[in-house]
């Protein structure tokens, strides 16, 4: 009796939220809330140093007297790069590749770059200057992400947060060399013969292949 071919396996049903979930912007049941938390920020901080160098780069083109100092351009690069390293490290924790980096603390690297962008974030709110309208937008992005470069330091802290983080899985490591592998096949094909017993006779050596008529 015949069985009918099996189904092929119905595909996955999309996820929900489409992109804001894929990039980790709308709740996950696997993911903790402190660390959605912390990714929405990282994201927030990014989009917010992204308007900051949106508007410098305006200004600077609106006033050549200002174009012409380069300060504007210089703030822009600064918080472009800034915004870049933020929304990577977002990336990164998504995707589960902060994992990839061996590291005795793997909050190491979100600290470094928390630190790196909270510096520049600073340096543009001490060095903003210009027209009235372009300093009180600039203060106005540079208080949030720097908002949100603080408390994202606070939630780093956070023992859910920290257990998320070890509980990623690292890159696999390659057994040691000599241990771990297949045994090497035994030569011409055939089979190892058993040792000789301690003061006993030899096997008998295998048989070969018989002799041609």
């Amino acid at each position: 009796m015949s069985h009918p071919p099996p189904s092929p396996p119905s595909p996955p049903p999309p996820a929900a939220g489409g992109g804001l979930y894929q990039l980790g912007l709308s709740p996950r049941p696997d993911t903790p809330v402190k660390v959605m938390r912390f990714m929405q920020l990282m994201w927030g901080a990014g989009c917010a140093g992204v308007a900051f160098a949106l508007f410098s780069i305006l200004a600077a083109v609106t006033l050549p007297f200002y174009l012409a100092t380069g300060g504007f351009i210089g703030a822009a690069i600064f918080a472009l790069a800034a915004s870049a390293g933020l929304c990577a490290m977002a990336y990164m924790l998504f995707t589960g590749r902060i994992a990839r980096m061996v590291t005795a603390d793997r909050r190491l690297v979100p600290f470094i770059t928390l630190g790196i962008a909270g510096l520049i974030t600073m340096s543009n709110m001490v060095f903003a200057w210009g027209p009235a309208w372009y300093v009180l937008l600039a203060l106005l992005l540079l208080l949030a992400k720097i908002g949100a470069i603080i408390t994202g330091f606070i939630l780093l802290l956070q023992p859910e947060v920290v257990a998320w983080l070890n509980a990623q899985q690292g890159p696999p490591t390659a057994p040691p060399s000599g241990y771990g592998g297949p045994p090497p096949p035994p030569p011409y094909g055939g089979t190892q013969p058993p040792p000789p017993a301690h003061g006993g006779p030899p096997p008998p050596p295998p048989a070969g292949p018989p002799p041609a008529n």
